[in-house]
C-alpha cells in the first residue's frame, strides 16, 4: 500500500504559517504587547525619538557643529508663540544663537549613540564575566563574584566620576576633547557591567544543571561551546530586560555627568549639556534652554523604562 502524497491546502494564507513574521504575530509576546496600552505608548515614543535623531539633518537646516551656521545677535531668542519670538527658532535659541530645536536634535543623537555604545560594552563583558564565573564554579566564581561585589559597593555615578577624571589626567590637552565621548562610553560601561554579570551568573547557575547541559558535556563538547551556544541562548530574555532598562540609566549617568562637566564636551550638543548651558541663565527668564531639554530627557528615559518594565513582566513566566 502506497502513501498517498500530501495535498497542500488551497486556502490562501495556510502555507504561510510557519514564516517567522507569522509565527511572531501569534507569539505570546507580541499578545502581551497588544494588550499593554503603557508598552504601546512607550514604543511608539522610542519611535519617535529614534527617527528624529536620525533625521535631525532633515528636519532642521541649522547645524549644531558649524559655527558659521549660527549668529550671535539672535541669541537668548524665546519660542517662537511668545513675544520677540521668531518663526525660523520654533523652541527659541540658546546662548549662542544656535536653535534649541536643532540642538535637540542633534543632542538626542549624542545622548542615544552613547547610550547604545556603553550598554553594548557593557553587556558584552558582564555577559562573558558572569557565564565564566557561573560555568565554572568554585573558587573562580568566588574570587570573580568579589571582584564584582567591590564595584557594587561604589555608586555608579562616582565610578564614572572616577574613571573620567583619571582619563582627563592621563591623557595630553589636546586629545582630551577628542576623545572625550569615547571615555565617557567606557566609564559608563565600567560603572554597568556588574548588573549584566550578576545577571548572567543567575541564570547559569540555574540552567547548568538541567539535561541538555549534561547531553552537551557527554558529547565531549568544549566548554566554551557548552557556553555560547547552549547556555547563552537561555539567559537572552533577563538580557534583554536589563539592557532596554540601563539604556535608559545610561542617558540619564550621560546627562549627569554632563551637567557636571565631567561628560560630554561642551562643544558637543546633548541633552545634558544644554540642561547645563541653560542652567546659567535660568533665574534671568530664559528658562527654554533647559526646560525643553529637561522634557526631552524625561519622555525619553520613560519610554525606554516603560519598555523595560513590560519586557519583564513578559518574558516572566510566573506571570502568563
Amino acid at each position: 500500500m502506497t502513501a498517498e502524497p500530501a495535498v497542500m491546502s488551497d486556502r490562501p494564507g495556510e502555507s504561510s504559517r510557519s514564516t517567522p513574521k507569522v509565527r511572531f504575530l501569534e507569539s505570546d509576546l507580541f499578545r502581551s504587547f497588544r494588550r499593554s496600552p503603557a508598552a504601546i505608548l512607550a514604543f511608539g515614543l522610542a519611535i519617535v525619538f529614534i527617527v528624529l535623531a536620525l533625521a535631525a539633518p532633515y528636519i532642521t537646516q541649522q547645524n549644531p557643529y558649524d559655527p558659521a551656521s549660527y549668529d550671535i545677535m539672535v541669541s537668548n531668542l524665546p519660542p517662537a508663540w511668545m513675544a520677540g519670538g521668531e518663526r525660523e527658532f520654533l523652541l527659541g535659541t540658546d546662548d549662542q544663537g544656535r536653535s534649541l530645536l536643532a540642538l535637540i536634535l542633534y543632542g538626542l543623537r549624542i545622548s542615544m549613540f552613547v547610550g547604545v555604545l556603553s550598554i553594548a560594552l557593557a553587556m558584552s563583558f558582564g555577559t562573558v564575566f558572569g557565564l565564566v564565573s557561573g560555568f565554572l564554579g568554585g573558587w573562580v566564581d568566588v574570587v570573580m563574584m568579589r571582584i564584582a561585589d567591590i564595584q557594587l559597593s561604589f555608586p555608579p555615578i562616582l565610578v564614572a566620576l572616577l574613571i573620567d577624571g583619571i582619563a582627563r589626567a592621563a591623557l595630553p590637552a589636546g586629545q582630551r576633547e577628542t576623545l572625550g565621548l569615547a571615555v565617557l562610553v567606557f566609564a559608563i560601561a565600567v560603572s554597568k557591567w556588574v548588573l549584566f554579570a550578576r545577571t548572567v551568573r543567575s541564570s547559569v547557575m540555574v540552567e547548568k544543571r538541567k539535561e541538555y547541559v549534561d547531553a552537551a558535556r557527554l558529547m565531549f563538547r568544549h566548554p566554551a561551546a557548552v557556553m555560547f551556544r547552549h547556555i547563552l541562548p537561555n539567559t537572552i530574555g533577563p538580557l534583554m530586560v536589563l539592557a532596554t532598562i540601563n539604556f535608559a540609566m545610561a542617558i540619564l549617568t550621560e546627562a549627569t555627568l554632563s551637567f557636571l562637566g565631567a561628560g560630554v564636551p561642551p562643544t558637543t550638543p546633548s541633552l545634558g549639556t544644554l540642561i547645563k548651558i541653560g542652567n546659567d541663565y535660568l533665574f534671568s527668564g530664559v528658562w527654554w534652554i533647559t526646560i525643553f531639554p529637561g522634557i526631552t530627557l524625561i519622555l525619553l528615559v520613560f519610554a525606554f523604562n516603560m519598555l523595560g518594565d513590560w519586557l519583564r513582566d513578559a518574558l516572566n513566566p510566573r506571570l502568563q
